[in-house]
């Protein structure tokens, strides 16, 4: 069972089927790679094709014998079910789609995903990417959360998601694309060194404090 998950396949709970979720960049997918997705849930009998909350496409009730077969016919990298890391970066259309971006969210948020998915670490991380202060992609309630300005990115850490959602608060503005991986790189370094391995990122924020972690990575080197 545990091979199986790590392969990118996800259980559906109470029922002896499985969803196969395709690992997609952004959420963006060709009109080859769709065709393929429709043609292996019609060959199979999928119950459905999802659209999920993080922007994958999912293929929803398979059979566990006709797992490998829809994998090597899908021809795609699996996404991340299970594990301790970043799995994936929510983003916006930014301005490459939306007149009201003003950063160019699909860019940055693919250079992330591209340097941080799959990457393991001592508790889920969860990013967002939004082009504009509408933040689309729900940046104030991830963990980390970039939101584009009209001089450059907005950071925020601590947000989350769930039953008892929390707003992320604001370490930065104006942070520009040059300098802002290199801060990024130096966030995650300090919350892995820094945190007891069992605490989320908010968990850990709210007990050193935001300024506390601010000098931590030392954020006037980034502004």
């Amino acid at each position: 069972m545990q091979e199986l998950l790590e392969m990118g396949n996800i259980e559906e709970e109470g029922q002896t089927v499985y969803a196969v979720a395709p690992y997609l960049t952004q959420g963006i997918v060709t009109p080859e790679e769709l065709r393929r997705l429709a043609d292996v849930a019609e060959k199979y009998q999928a119950a459905a094709i999802k659209v999920t909350e993080a922007r994958k496409i999912a293929i929803v009730g398979l059979k566990e014998e006709d797992i490998d077969a829809a994998w090597q016919e899908l021809g795609m990298k699996p996404e991340v079910a299970i594990g301790l890391c970043i799995r994936n970066v929510k983003i916006c259309p930014g301005m490459a789609y939306c007149k009201m971006g003003l950063q160019d969210a699909i860019a940055v948020g693919t250079k992330l995903d591209e340097r941080y998915h799959e990457r393991e670490l001592l508790r889920e991380v969860k990013m967002g990417v939004s082009g504009c202060p509408n933040s689309c992609s729900d940046s104030r309630t991830r963990d980390i959360g970039l939101i584009g300005g009209r001089n450059g990115w907005m950071v925020y850490i601590g947000g989350k998601g769930g039953k008892t959602p929390k707003l992320g608060e604001r370490i930065a503005v104006n942070i520009k694309e040059d300098k802002l991986f290199e801060l990024m790189d130096q966030m995650l370094l300090v919350y892995s060194e820094q945190s007891d391995g069992k605490e989320i990122f908010e968990e850990y924020l709210s007990r050193v404090g935001v300024e506390a972690f601010k000098r931590q990575i030392d954020i006037t080197l980034f502004i």
